[in-house]
């Protein structure tokens, strides 16, 4: 069995591996491999947050998470499909949970243009996934020490 530390960086390089994928899909701009998309990307969160772990619990992060995402979830849902509520919302949930978890990120193209929105959009997911790596390294050194 592989150390603690070892299992969460196989968690990471998961999550960083389907962020990727995800990433691939989305190359395009039309919408055909969306829900393959977002379904890598729900992966990837559910490794991140596999790889936080709860411990410690922090019910008062989580209530104020909790109510960012659910109003980001109604701003979203006025102007989106019911299908893409329902995707939305699944989304909204694991975002909300890693970020949690992580003590992060949400964007949206479904209602508006936002000048420059790849340039934004594309260097904060980047900069997150350094700094959820960078922190994942860091918190299992000091375990390890």
């Amino acid at each position: 069995m592989p150390p603690d530390g070892h299992r969460s960086h196989l968690k990471l390089l998961a999550g960083l591996t389907f962020s990727a994928v995800g990433d691939v899909l989305l190359l395009k701009d039309d919408n055909k491999l969306l829900i393959g998309g977002g379904a890598t990307f729900a992966l990837a969160h559910c490794f991140y947050t596999w790889a936080f772990g709860f411990k410690p619990l922090n019910l008062r992060a989580a209530g104020v998470i909790a109510l960012v995402v659910g109003l980001g979830w109604i701003f979203l849902s006025m102007c989106s499909k019911i299908w893409q509520m329902l995707l939305l919302c699944c989304y909204c949930i694991l975002i909300g949970i890693m970020s949690w978890r992580a003590n992060a990120e949400a964007t949206n193209l479904l209602c508006f243009q936002v000048p420059h929105d790849r340039l934004i959009v594309m260097s904060t997911y980047y900069a997150a996934q350094l700094f959820i790596t960078f922190g994942t390294v860091r918190d299992n050194q000091r375990k390890s020490d």
